[in-house]
This record gives structure tokens, C-alpha cells and sequence, in this order.
């Protein structure tokens, strides 16, 4: 197998590990800043 075929599978791999992660982490987020030092509750409720 060449190099660049290698390359060309680690990178699919990567990207689709990296796609998945975002998936599953992309929900929790609002949970996660409420616990920032910068006050994103105030701003959400500004925003309103």
C-alpha cells in the first residue's frame, strides 16, 4: 500500500472520529456554560 493511501485512510478515520466526538458532545454544551467564568447565563437571558 502506497503512502498516500495510508494517508488517505487515517484521515477518513480522523474526520469521522472527529464528526462522531462533535455528535455526541454538541448537546452538553448549554450544561457546560453554566459553569463558565464569563457569565453566559446573564447573556442568555439577555437575549431573550
Amino acid at each position: 500500500m502506497w503512502s498516500w493511501q495510508r494517508n488517505l485512510y487515517a484521515l477518513t478515520a480522523a474526520g469521522f472520529l472527529m464528526f462522531t466526538a462533535f455528535g455526541f458532545v454538541f448537546p452538553f454544551l448549554p450544561l457546560f456554560g453554566a459553569y463558565l467564568p464569563f457569565g453566559i447565563k446573564e447573556r442568555a437571558r439577555s437575549a431573550r
